[in-house]
């Protein structure tokens, strides 16, 4: 048995830091404001530190020598974690030019495609499910202004 890195670990660490590291940079142009006062530049600044300390305690506790059975050991999910990356790329981009419900809609879609375990039924009922619900929690219930299609 040797001491090996926890390549998940890592992996996640980095993916963490940097999208903390993004959401301080991208919030940074904006005001930040006070704890009692916040401006638009607030949470996103704070939220992105945490991340991205989250993201160095993962690295840390994947640093920690274990012990690892070679025939146990098991490459990191790729298809999840860019899977997963592109769905939340794609609602960034388009989320503005389409609106909530077809962004919502490739959101959730490509997510539930990169299970292999789910058909294209459950990735429509899921997909349909989710944006039905946001649409209602954040449209209709909490007022948030934004276009269901497109400007």
């Amino acid at each position: 048995m040797n001491s090996r890195v926890d390549p998940r670990d890592l992996i996640g660490g980095v993916v963490l830091i940097g999208i903390g590291l993004a959401a301080v940079l991208i919030g940074g142009d904006y005001p930040f404001g006070s704890a009692r006062r916040m401006g638009p530049g607030y949470f996103p600044v704070v939220l992105g530190w945490i991340c991205a300390a989250l993201g160095v305690a993962i690295i840390a506790k994947g640093c920690i020598p274990k012990l690892w059975d070679e025939g146990k050991l098991q490459a990191p999910a790729w298809r999840g974690l860019l899977g997963v990356s592109a769905a939340i790329m794609a609602f960034v981009l388009l989320g503005d030019r389409l609106g909530l419900v077809p962004a919502t809609l490739l959101l959730v879609g490509i997510g539930a495609v990169m299970d292999r375990n789910n058909g294209w039924r459950a990735v429509l009922l899921l997909s349909l499910g989710v944006t039905i619900g946001g649409v209602a929690l954040f449209v209709y219930g909490l007022g948030v202004i934004f276009p269901l299609f497109g400007r």
